[in-house]
């Protein structure tokens, strides 16, 4: 199979079963707030984002180097695999024992910190599921066999969780459940993965890996740092019932902006070569995603911005209706993240990751300091505010370091459209809801939405190419393929 017909292969089937997955786990987190009620969703909310101050630290990016060297070079990922899961064995040993300290000095309560210490060993097992071996099927393009692992562990958790609300069982028990669940899919998952790399342990190789592989790390650390620091300042500045009201909708939230996530995953292995193999085919590549992104990005904000109010109250209960402002503010974060997005892969497939690493370090310190800012004063809706803020910051330098680097794109051209398309969309939301249901409304504005666009000619040759195929061709695959090679990649492959 050709590398775009693998890259088409990737994103549907990755797409279908991680969005499956991801709503399983959206679909979690919305019973345990519905079960156990704020102040405990705050705690475990609060456990979590702990958690994940010291989780980032497991790898340092090993993984992803891991991704960039096998897709180049296929011989070297056992060793890259097998020096990676002793880094990582060792590191999380010590981060372990960190964390539970820490934790101790702070004073967090007695729940939060037996949540600290269950989720904590589980998430710090289940990390090499979702590190180093996914990073193996991601640079063999089997990202599909990652998606089905993945959805088995949320179809395992949602069983779980149901024993639990029938049972009445405590959130001590339900972390308890999430470990033993963790255990289970990380020896599921290397018995798959040894199929495709053995690791291969060579510790003279290691001190080099960790040196090519800390830009990496050290941008995964500030990409954490920068979604969880607020929860943690939320904790210890306010209280953990605002960290439930302000986690509610900021996890369903960051449940969309998986879609872009998606795309990337599949992409990159694509991204990396194309940088050695043909520059051309990769500025063509990072239009197209930037023009998609925008393409995407736009509805859902609006559709989260009109019915945050609707959302909050259907998934979570009346119990969380403060929440709805949050959900209204971040839902603008799902345009920024689409369109930054495909700045940031570009970044990575060019080498660049230094230059990246650097604006998130940046952009950490300026989150900190307007969490003490904003929380102190306005509490989760400080929080909220504070990262729409980061996320502008984040577009305005990774767009500018990639017209420096690689290439430039007219960004207001390029999203004058959509913004158009969307003001009108939101209008027309507004208005119908007031004298009919969502169900119809909501529909009305999405075809208005694609109207606008197409009388305003965003749609070009290419688009109109793949829409034709979609309508004509029954075997929309190949044929899918054949228009993105030609128009996308000319004959590279």
């Amino acid at each position: 199979m050709s590398s775009i017909g693998r890259l088409v292969k990737n994103i549907g089937s990755l797409s279908i079963s991680t969005m499956v997955s991801r709503l399983l786990m959206a679909f979690v987190g919305i019973l345990i707030a519905r079960h156990f009620g704020v102040t405990q969703f705050g705690q475990y909310a609060t456990a979590f984002a702990f958690i994940n101050l010291f989780l980032i630290f497991e790898d340092i990016g090993m993984s992803r180097l891991l991704v960039r060297e096998g897709s180049r070079d296929a011989s070297v990922t056992g060793v890259y695999l097998g020096n990676t899961l002793f880094f990582m064995i060792a590191c999380a040993s010590v981060l372990y024992i960190c964390m539970i300290v820490i934790a101790s000095i702070i004073h967090y309560d007695a729940i939060v910190m037996q949540l600290i210490h269950l989720l904590g060993l589980s998430l710090f097992v289940y990390c090499f599921q979702q590190r180093p071996f996914y990073s193996v099927l991601q640079t063999y393009q089997r990202l599909d066999i990652s998606a089905i692992l993945e959805v088995v562990t949320s179809l395992l958790t949602v069983f779980f969780l149901f024993l639990v609300i029938h049972y009445k069982l405590s959130i001590i028990q339900l972390a308890s459940g999430k470990l033993f669940i963790s255990i289970l899919m990380v020896f599921l998952s290397f018995w798959v993965i040894i199929r495709f790399a053995r690791p291969r342990l060579d510790l003279k190789n290691l001190k080099a890996m960790l040196k090519e592989a800390l830009p990496f790390g050290l941008s995964d650390i500030f990409y954490v740092i920068y979604f969880q620091i607020d929860v943690v300042m939320l904790s210890i500045l306010r209280n953990e019932s605002e960290v439930g009201l302000y986690s509610a909708p900021g996890r369903f939230i960051n449940t969309i902006l998986l879609l872009p996530q998606i795309i990337t995953q599949a992409v990159l292995p694509i991204t990396f070569r194309l940088f050695k193999k043909s520059q051309e085919d990769l500025k063509k590549t990072y239009h197209m995603l930037f023009h998609y992104f925008v393409l995407l990005g736009m509805p859902l904000s609006v559709l989260f911005y009109t019915l945050s109010k609707e959302i909050v109250v259907l998934l979570y209960g009346d119990e969380f209706i403060q929440s709805a402002v949050v959900m209204k503010i971040t839902a603008w974060i799902i345009f920024l993240r689409c369109m930054n997005t495909s700045a940031g892969t570009i970044l990575t497939s060019i080498d660049r990751q230094k230059i990246k690493t650097f604006f998130q370090g940046i952009l950490c310190v300026e989150k900190i300091l307007l969490g003490f800012i904003l929380i102190s004063r306005f509490g989760y809706i400080g929080a909220a505010i504070a990262a729409v803020i980061i996320e502008i910051s984040i577009s305005v330098m990774y767009f500018l370091a990639v017209a420096k680097y690689f290439r430039k794109i007219r960004i207001f051209r390029e999203i004058r459209i959509p913004l158009l398309s969307g003001a009108v969309t939101l209008v027309t939301i507004h208005l119908l809801h007031k004298f009919s249901s969502v169900f119809f409304a909501v529909p009305m504005g999405l075809i208005v939405y694609l109207t606008t666009l197409i009388v305003f000619g965003f749609f070009n040759q290419s688009d109109r190419e793949m829409i034709l195929t979609f309508l004509k061709d029954h075997s929309l695959g190949r044929k899918l393929c054949h228009i993105m090679t030609k128009s996308f990649y000319g004959e590279y492959e």
